[in-house]
């Protein structure tokens, strides 16, 4: 049993697609953000930010790649459960590496031989823990992965300039931008069909999650935000034909299909039974291993000038 299968509800998603995310992400703007963070002077502690921290993919990827002695990582996240998880996940990274671990309420304290990393975890919205203004310290690096189309992407970047040190990085991978795609094709006026719908359920007045990567590209650099890095990590996921899908895809795509279909039901554009056929065709397509699905998205490193 892997851990995907121990893991229930929305969790479970999160760890199904860390390997799709794996595959996705940019990593020559993942390198440039590495190699920026590991310049940073060590005459005092490294202060990161990850907001929609989930599981602890990116969270995790970060550790075992910065070299600084001292670290000091905020992680935010709605969700109780994601948090646990994380903890859990964290208390066996360090114990495979020989570090010591103390668990407090708030956060817990890792010491690797040569390095400290102090981890201090709030289970809270990311708005409202950032409108709060009780964030006393000033980050050198704010990360989100997957979670701008979620917001106001201009609102969004006020609150975090405020957090964040002069110089510091913003990185901000797999942002969705604009296209999602099922193949082999069902129907072609139906395909578009169920795309416009899907991604017109993104938007709302003052946010465009169908678009977010190129918004918060050119939102940056309206701020005058210096653009380090940018370019495409786009989700592809598709089978072998021998294996099927990778690891836990196969559930990864259903609960894509799922996340689609709720938002055709939702809708006066599209019949009910055209959905459900759909649908059914679709989830037919993923117990065949014959379904391939994609989605564009952005990777941005930047830092604030």
């Amino acid at each position: 049993m892997n851990d995907s299968e121990n893991t229930s509800g929305y969790a479970r998603y999160l760890e199904a697609k860390r390997t799709v995310d794996e595959r996705a992400l940019n990593l020559y703007v993942w390198q440039r953000f590495i190699d920026h963070l590991n310049a940073i002077e060590n005459t005092r502690s490294l202060h990161i930010l990850e907001i929609g921290a989930g599981t602890g993919s990116t969270f995790f990827n970060v550790l075992d790649n910065v070299t600084h002695p001292s670290i000091i990582y905020r992680v935010v996240d709605l969700e109780e459960t994601h948090i646990g998880a994380l903890r859990h996940k964290l208390k066996s990274w360090a114990q495979n590496r020989g570090g010591n671990v103390v668990e407090y309420a708030d956060r817990v304290v890792v010491n690797l031989s040569g390095k400290s990393i102090d981890v201090r975890v709030n289970v809270d919205d990311v708005l409202r823990y950032l409108e709060s203004k009780t964030e006393s310290l000033r980050y050198d690096a704010i990360i989100g992965q997957a979670i701008l189309d979620l917001f106001d992407i201009d609102y969004l970047l006020t609150l975090l300039e405020d957090v964040l040190r002069q110089g510091g990085l913003y990185y901000f991978s797999i942002n969705f931008d604009g296209v999602t795609t099922f193949l082999p094709e069902y129907n072609g006026d139906i395909d578009r069909l169920v795309e416009n719908i899907y991604h017109a359920s993104m938007k709302e007045e003052k946010r465009d999650g169908s678009q977010s990567g190129r918004r918060v590209l050119m939102e940056l650099m309206r701020r005058g935000a210096d653009i380090i890095q940018a370019g495409s990590s786009d989700w592809v996921v598709c089978p072998s034909k021998e294996g099927g899908y990778v690891g836990d895809e196969e559930y990864f795509l259903m609960e894509i299909l799922k996340f689609v279909k709720k938002e055709l039901l939702a809708s006066q554009e599209i019949e009910r039974k055209v959905v459900e056929n759909w649908f059914s065709h679709r989830k037919q397509q993923i117990s065949n291993s014959g379904l391939v699905f994609i989605a564009h998205q952005l990777d941005v490193l930047a830092s604030k000038e």
